[in-house]
């Protein structure tokens, strides 16, 4: 099993191999971080799809906007800091939790956790320098670190014994062990008592989700419970099969796909079990690529992050993903999920998967600036189809390089209807 670095040890890590340098680019930090962090780390993937101008096209006047911003506003204060121009870690970090709050609309928690996670890789590389020490078995994906919670016992909330046997990997929210549970090796996920907004709500809430048991075959789902271990909460689930990818990960390589017809199964299988999980009462609020699994070979999909899964018109605080959460709820103040944003973004994952870019992201891209003003129009009060029939503003981008344009007239009447009614 994979094992990763927190995002202070991937910066730690970065600076004593690179030096000042390292520090200078945000394409460097995010090339670097991504060889050594969870990948469904929400600190990661703020990295990945924010501080990284990918959707945009490579000399476009908006894209070097942006990436001056970034360059301005994010990276310049810590490698000031870094280079020695400048001793004041606290303000970098500070400056870096507001442009990714206020300009990029990241969720406060986790800006604060990207903010501080990099200022403390910093001063521990500043302060400390070649003494201090990565984990051992953490040197790159695919070793297992060294785990001092091996062999600890953990009793769950329902009465299970659960022998701790090594960890699986870490990300901002907490971290994942494996378990032997009455011989039955399964996972253990550890969540940090500042990743939960309401904490009574939070474990009422699973709790009755373990009892309900899963709406079908497709949801990882919990198990048991543990509420108060080392002061946060943890949830005991089956392990993921290796064959599974993240659909995060095969959408930048579907070749990974045997055929069109797994790639159709697997958006098969997200809509059914989507649907088993709304008869059943429930609501998703947060699905996105990082939350599906796919085995590219038989189509089968696994839904996890089940720990946001409430009845339905009740709320956790989740509000969604900017780029998958619907346009209500993108501009509500207060916004509460319901089953109807759950489809939009489903409509959003679907899309992707089938033609290999964001419904969303058309022509207009090239002059709408991705601030918050701009992701507000784009994803909340203006959101145009790409393929929309009576509003061409947003249409798709004509490029030999866009596998959209051969894909989308291939699709049957009904299911381009869907799309467009979506």
């Amino acid at each position: 099993m994979e094992t990763y670095l927190t995002l202070e040890e991937a910066i730690l890590k970065l600076l004593r191999e690179r030096g000042a340098s390292g520090m200078e680019n945000p394409r460097t930090i995010v090339g670097y971080v991504e060889d050594y962090m969870d990948p469904d780390s929400p600190e990661l993937r703020v990295l990945m799809h924010i501080l990284v101008a990918n959707n945009l096209k490579p000399e476009s006047s908006k894209r070097r906007r942006l990436e001056r911003m970034i360059e301005e506003r994010f990276v310049a204060p810590y490698a000031r800091v870094v280079r020695g121009d400048s001793a004041d870690l606290e303000a970098a970090a500070s400056q870096a939790r507001v442009y990714l709050s206020e300009d990029c609309l990241v969720r406060e928690t986790v800006a604060e956790s990207l903010a501080r996670g990099i200022a403390a890789g910093i001063a521990r590389w500043r302060d400390e320098g070649d003494e201090v020490d990565v984990p051992r078995g953490a040197e790159g994906r695919g070793e297992n670190a060294v785990c001092p919670m091996a062999g600890m016992r953990i009793t769950t909330e329902f009465g299970r014994r659960l022998d701790v046997v090594k960890e699986l990997g870490r990300g901002g929210w907490g971290i994942v062990y494996e378990v032997d549970c009455a011989g039955k090796h399964m996972a253990f996920k550890w969540l940090r008592p500042e990743a939960i907004l309401d904490r009574d709500r939070f474990v009422a809430n699973l709790k009755r989700n373990i009892l309900a048991g899963a709406p079908s075959p497709e949801f990882l789902w919990l198990h048991d419970m543990v509420d108060g271990f080392d002061g946060g909460v943890g949830y005991l689930m089956d392990l993921r099969p290796a064959e599974y990818e993240e659909l995060d990960r095969i959408w930048s390589r579907p070749s990974l796909f045997e055929s069109f017809r797994r790639i159709v199964d697997v958006c098969m299988g997200i809509a059914s079990a989507m649907n088993n999980l709304h008869n059943a009462g429930y609501r998703y609020q947060d699905l996105r690529g990082e939350n599906v699994f796919a085995d590219p070979r038989t189509g089968r999909v696994l839904i996890v992050g089940l720990d946001n899964v409430t009845p339905q018109g009740e709320s956790t605080g989740i509000a969604g993903t900017v780029g998958f959460m619907a346009p209500e709820i993108m501009c509500a103040r207060h916004p509460r999920p319901t089953v109807a944003s759950d489809m939009h973004s489903m409509a959003v994952v679907i899309f992707i998967t089938l033609l290999q870019q964001h419904p969303l992201h058309g022509q207009r891209l090239a002059s709408i600036p991705m601030d918050e003003e701009g992701l507000r129009y784009v994803y909340g009060t203006n959101p145009v189809f790409i393929f929309d029939e009576e509003d061409a503003s947003n249409a798709a981008i004509q490029s030999p390089e866009n596998n959209a344009l051969r894909i989308w007239p291939c699709l049957p009447a009904h299911v381009q209807a869907l799309f467009r009614r979506a």
